[in-house]
């Protein structure tokens, strides 16, 4: 048996809309067609392949970049590229309270 690992760069898909992704996201702006990834997977499968990476700017960023970059500077990178373009409330959601800083439901006086 032969298995062949997929890894597929961001592509703008149905789940990308439904799970509330910001228009403006790296995600939400991608050109690669989630189905020219499952061809190119297919064929890497088809020739034996255990891990199939689509695109040379990807295999760049899988086999070279990150085995250079320090851990804390990619999830650094990471978590930017996945919030660009979120609105800073979505990233930074404030407690149960009031805007005037009083708890949800109480008097301020």
């Amino acid at each position: 048996m032969k298995v062949t690992a997929l890894c597929p760069p961001p592509s703008n898909t149905p789940f990308v809309g439904a799970a509330g992704t910001p228009p403006a996201s790296y995600m939400a702006t991608s050109n690669i067609r989630p189905a020219d990834v499952a061809s190119y997977g297919y064929r890497a499968m088809k020739r034996g392949k255990s891990v199939a990476v689509y695109s040379l700017h990807y295999k760049f960023l899988t086999s070279i970049l990150v085995h250079i970059t320090p851990r804390s500077a990619l999830r650094r990178l990471l978590y930017r590229l996945n919030a660009q373009g979120a609105p800073y409330a979505a990233l930074h959601p404030v407690p149960d309270h009031d805007r005037d800083g009083t708890a949800a439901g109480t008097d301020p006086m």
